[in-house]
């Protein structure tokens, strides 16, 4: 969330109309609804757990269903293609993980944000 959605969430959490919001930004009431109810949406879909937090909650459930348990177990997974994009298939190696996951998955764990590299996978 950037710090407008923060701010706008805040005053709504605090009781104030999407007009009055919408005021406060120079926005129509229509807009700060749409934005709050963005940000709300990426409250509510944040993991609190701490395990994966800073992860959408889609990928997050599909990679604890992989197996995975922690950063390092993604990392180690990351490195050796198990976590990666198919490149007859498109997709990614694990359901529910594409190419807009991989690149999530970089970046959460710091690694080169550059697009993901499609690997060659033997057919089996």
């Amino acid at each position: 969330m950037n710090e407008r959605e923060t701010h706008m969430l805040k005053l709504r959490d605090e009781g104030q109309t999407y007009k009055e919001i919408g005021e406060a930004f120079d926005v129509s009431y229509s807009r700060a609804r749409q934005i709050v109810a963005r940000a709300e949406r990426y409250r509510r879909t944040t993991k609190k757990d701490g395990l994966f937090e800073g992860l959408d909650s889609k990928l997050s459930l599909a990679l604890k269903a992989a197996g995975y348990k922690n950063k390092e177990e993604i990392h180690k997974g990351m490195l050796s293609d198990a976590i990666a994009i198919d490149a007859n298939t498109k997709k990614g190696t694990i359901y529910g993980v594409g190419p807009k996951s991989i690149i999530a998955i970089r970046e959460w764990l710091s690694i080169d944000k550059e697009e993901p590299e499609v690997k060659v996978r033997p057919y089996k």
